[in-house]
């Protein structure tokens, strides 16, 4: 299967979550789920340890949300799953959110990391 081709699949189907069942997806879920256990559990393992640090030595500068932005934050489910595991709420970026509007959220933007980073290049002398 072609990078592209999982993308598709994860940003249509997504993740397993009992929250949000939906019979014509669950199988598919499920197994998608197990596939990327591994790479999902990296990932709130990082949080976790990213999290403790502020928790031990500035506790006053907790945050109190999470968002997602980039290709992670395009799969289905990942906002709630990553919530459930790291006791945060976490939320996929959208445009919507980007301008204080709360009616029809966009899907997130996947490029915007990559616009930072290229933004960030230019100010470096």
């Amino acid at each position: 299967m072609s990078a592209d081709d999982a993308g598709q699949l994860l940003a249509t189907h997504g993740l397993y979550d009992p929250a949000e069942w939906d019979s014509s997806l669950g199988e598919v879920q499920e197994i998608l789920t197990d596939i990327s256990g591994e790479p999902l559990g990296n990932v709130v393992s990082q949080l976790n340890k990213t999290l403790a640090f502020p928790e031990l030595h500035r506790s006053g500068l907790l945050p109190e949300k999470i968002w997602l932005f980039g290709g992670g934050a395009t799969v289905r489910n990942v906002p709630s799953l990553l919530s459930d595991r790291i006791g945060l709420p976490v939320q996929a970026w959208g445009l919507s959110q980007a301008g204080g509007e709360t009616a029809g959220a966009l899907p997130p933007v996947q490029l915007l990391g990559p616009a930072i980073a290229l933004s960030a290049l230019a100010w470096q002398s």
